[in-house]
């Protein structure tokens, strides 16, 4: 990006006001201290990214060319100094100047952000009077969105990770592995919190980009396990269904089958059947008592309340943690007595029949590759778009010089409410401009869009250059954005001896802890709380994509 001629900034520099006097030093020495102090790689970097935005077939102003106005506001929000200190870096090759005009603007920060006063501010303050020490400002983040709050880290630090359920842990010891699994990539002291409440720790391998371990710069929204229809032995299911009918009966049920009326019944949908959880506890010597509508309740007093009667049995169990671990382990006995088999629908035959197949790690590892940005096939607004145009990583190198990105969740908070902001103003300028021929909204085609499967021109037709340079600044702005995580997803099943070890809340049952040593798995660490789960994760440190030395600081433009 070239950079304005020093004829403008000395123009400028005579209006001889205060905060003018950047311009004036710029202009004294012919030197730009928005590009001059590294500005001008990151303004270079960024036109990259507007040429290669999906819509940058268009021409705005040149392709892919960032107008005058556009600069402007990108040196300011990249490099948020006040002038005094801006000078003072932009003259930092001359002797006293710049260690003048470095306490001056520290004096000027602490006016405008008395939030900064402290006295080991001020020592670094006295510190910068003296020849060859950095003024304040020049070694302190900048304020303010869009650049936010300063993510501490190990250096380097990087950790593949696999968040996972008991119950889907459960799960894959049975299938044998996991198919086609989301690999998060974070920082190794911030493991992500959803998901599960267990954490795998991925060995080195799993953490490195390649064809066969695609890693993505963000969440891809990639496809998720398909649900599977379950057929039991009718004969195993139909005693059963007698067995429990008594606690049917307690309940106000003359008829009681099992999973009836859903094809997609699961042990975690047992666990949620208050006739099923009552038969439990009963035969517990544990009976809660059955609450009725009151009174006043119309047509319905006198009856059996069964929402407030099995939240009295959820609640029972949650005060009672050996009791729900023995209730789930008696339905995982029971689900498994039943000879569950899965089947997946994988769509029709050419006489109209649905066509199912097994679920087994073959099938499942199948139906899960490719497609893999976006691939949930769900609009989720903001984070849809953001797969769609999500780069892949191409070496290990590329994911570690971009692990800037990596943030914490109070920090992608911040981030997130600042893009959503931008991402729905976006769509209210693309609104008027949407053909009518589609009766959906513009959000509905952004994801294809930005997948290439539509073109601009066939959606939105007269689209004016301004909102086409908004949408093409937005699409660069949003590939650079603070992640949570990277996201890999592995074309394949990945066994259980692609993880080093796990990471398990301290009340996980013991038929899960034996899963996982039965697999293989014999480090195991137990956490209180997320805070002591990012401590436990540290002790794998020598599993870790990328392993730190010390500290540093970094933060997301």
């Amino acid at each position: 990006m070239a950079r304005r001629s020093s004829t403008s900034q000395r123009s400028r520099a005579r209006e001889i006001q205060p905060d003018e006097m950047l311009g004036y030093v710029s202009g004294l020495f012919d030197v730009d201290p928005y590009t001059d102090i590294g500005a001008s790689n990151e303004l270079a970097q960024r036109q990259r990214q507007l040429s290669s935005s999906p819509i940058t077939q268009h021409d705005v102003g040149g392709e892919g060319v960032m107008p005058y106005g556009t600069y402007e506001n990108e040196k300011k929000k990249r490099v948020d100094l006040n002038p005094m200190q801006a000078a003072s870096l932009a003259t930092s090759f001359m002797p006293i100047v710049p260690d003048v005009l470095g306490v001056a603007g520290d004096l000027q920060m602490y006016n405008e952000h008395p939030e900064e006063r402290s006295w080991g501010n001020y020592l670094m303050t006295g510190m910068g009077a003296f020849p060859f020490v950095p003024n304040l400002r020049s070694i302190k983040p900048t304020f303010g969105l869009p650049q936010n709050p300063v993510n501490k880290s190990k250096v380097g630090t990087l950790a593949a990770t696999h968040n996972l359920s008991a119950d889907n842990l459960r799960h894959a010891d049975k299938m044998g592995g996991l198919p086609v699994p989301s690999i998060a990539i974070t920082k190794g002291d911030s493991p992500i919190e959803g998901f599960g409440d267990i954490t795998m720790v991925g060995k080195k391998e799993l953490g490195k980009p390649s064809a066969r371990n695609p890693i993505f710069r963000a969440d891809a929204y990639s496809p998720r396990y398909p649900r599977a229809q379950k057929e039991f032995n009718p004969k195993r299911l139909g005693d059963f269904n007698e067995s429990v009918m008594e606690s049917a009966n307690d309940l106000g049920k003359n008829y009681y089958s099992m999973g009836e009326g859903t094809d997609f019944f699961e042990v975690t949908d047992m666990r949620r059947d208050p006739v099923i959880m009552r038969h439990f506890l009963k035969s517990r010597g544990e009976a809660p008592e059955i609450i009725k509508y009151k009174g006043d309740a119309g047509s319905y007093s006198g009856d059996i309340n069964p929402y407030a009667t099995r939240g009295k049995m959820e609640t029972y169990f949650a005060e009672n943690p050996k009791m729900r671990d023995g209730f789930y382990q008696w339905t995982d006995e029971t689900f498994e007595s039943l000879d569950p088999k899965g089947k997946i629908f994988t769509g029709f035959t050419p006489s109209g029949n649905r066509r199912y197949k097994d679920e087994n790690l073959p099938n499942v590892t199948k139906l899960m590759k490719g497609n893999i940005n976006s691939g949930e096939n769900m609009n989720y607004g903001i984070g849809s778009y953001r797969a769609s145009i999500t780069p892949r990583f191409k070496s290990l190198k590329q994911m570690k010089d971009q692990s800037g990105q990596l943030v914490d969740e109070s920090t992608m908070t911040l981030a997130k409410d600042d893009y959503q902001r931008r991402y729905n103003d976006l769509l209210d300028d693309l609104a008027p401009y949407k053909t009518d021929e589609f009766s959906a909204g513009a959000e509905d085609f952004m994801v294809d869009i930005g997948l290439g499967k539509e073109r601009v021109d066939d959606i939105f037709p007269n689209l004016p250059d301004d909102v086409m340079q908004k949408w093409r600044e937005f699409d660069a702005d949003l590939r650079d954005a603070p992640t949570r995580y990277f996201e890999g997803k592995p074309q394949r099943a990945v066994e259980f001896d692609e993880f080093g070890g796990a990471i398990v809340p301290d009340d996980t049952p013991d038929d899960v802890i034996e899963a996982l040593k039965k697999q293989g798995i014999e480090r195991i660490e137990r956490y209180k709380d997320q805070k002591d789960r990012g401590k436990k994760l540290q002790l794998f440190n020598d599993l870790f994509v990328q392993r730190g030395r010390g500290l540093m600081q970094e933060q997301y433009t």
